[in-house]
């Protein structure tokens, strides 16, 4: 009897041991299903919340006790709640789970969209008694798949954009050719071949000075031409050098008053960089040119430690800063260029 009494002794302790590393458990595990990052809740076969974690709760911004008892699709819009309904009518094959994704209506603050992974809990007859589900916010990342549409729509505007933009350029340079450059040319032949046979009223030396004339007008309009599609100055003397040169031409061309500020080193700037910022601020000067009307200009660059600033003022008509840089926008094209360009 002593030696039955000590080994129950010994199993009781066992037992308890066991016990209390089952409550230990038992807590860990109620803790990692509390406070998981997801959502969990146990259904019904009639789609009734059998139980739910805090984080489901959570989500759905409603004390658990309040969620126990009622039907998951009371917290949907009513095109989510149709679709859920539907799938509780269909049978869940054993081992099989589905994807469902809704928009949540909360009992207080924005609705949202939610992704439902919903599997089933059979008995031995693989009778479905109840179902499992995960619930995940999606709602950020909806955001960003939409944005991520939009910049795609965007990037494809801009894309259009530039090739229209480009072929506007080879038009205004084969207009140029041809109007100006082609058409000297022309005349120059014609001054030339005159020369073989001269009326006996023109001298030689006439003619030749005539296409000498003519030739100068031709490299004046050539190097005009290269220096408006490349300018020499930005690739010599740098940014600020090229900026002043631009504030001065144009100035000259569209009497407009420019002045310009610059303040911080500039000499280390890649080149590509430097192409970048020029050709943005001659696309500012433009704007002022094509929609503002401004007459007094002012363009500051200043450079510190960590950033370039580039500001482009004037006294125009201004414009709706809410729709600046949207390719939607009337003449909102440049700064929406400009925008995807930096990015």
């Amino acid at each position: 009897l002593q030696v039955h009494q000590v080994e129950l002794e010994m199993q009781n302790e066992e037992l308890r041991g066991t016990q209390a590393e089952l409550e230990e458990s038992r807590s860990r595990y109620k803790e990692l299903y509390d406070f998981a990052p997801v959502g969990y809740i146990t259904l019904d076969q009639f789609g009734l919340i059998v139980e739910a974690n805090l984080t489901a709760a959570a989500l759905l911004n409603v004390t658990r006790a309040a969620l126990t008892g009622k039907h998951i699709q009371s917290f949907m819009d009513r095109g989510s709640a149709d679709a859920f309904h539907l799938f509780l009518r269909k049978p869940l094959p054993p081992g099989m789970k589905e994807i469902l994704e809704c928009r949540i209506i909360p009992a207080e603050g924005t609705p949202f969209e939610i992704s439902l992974n919903v599997g089933g809990e059979f008995d031995r007859s693989d009778r479905l008694v109840r179902y499992r589900v995960v619930l995940v916010d999606v709602s950020r990342l909806k955001l960003m798949e939409r944005q991520a549409r939009e910049t795609g729509d965007r990037l494809r505007s801009l894309a259009s954009e530039l090739n229209l933009s480009e072929e506007r350029t080879r038009k205004a340079i084969a207009q140029t050719l041809h109007d100006e450059v082609g058409q000297m040319l022309a005349l120059a032949r014609m001054k030339l071949s005159s020369a073989l046979d001269p009326p006996e009223e023109t001298a030689v030396e006439t003619i030749v000075e005539e296409v000498l004339d003519m030739l100068g007008l031709i490299i004046r309009e050539t190097r005009a031409l290269m220096v408006e599609i490349s300018p020499p100055v930005l690739h010599d003397f740098g940014l600020v050098a090229a900026i002043d040169w631009m504030a001065e031409r144009m100035s000259l061309k569209h009497g407009m008053a420019i002045e310009t500020l610059i303040s911080g080193d500039f000499s280390d700037l890649e080149h590509d960089l430097k192409v970048m910022l020029y050709q943005m601020t001659r696309e500012l000067l433009v704007n002022i040119v094509k929609h503002s009307g401004g007459r007094h200009v002012l363009v500051t660059v200043e450079r510190d430690d960590h950033t370039i600033g580039i500001t482009v003022r004037d006294d125009g008509k201004g414009f709706d800063a809410r729709e600046a840089g949207s390719p939607a926008a009337e003449n909102g094209f440049g700064l929406f260029s400009i925008r995807e360009r930096l990015k």
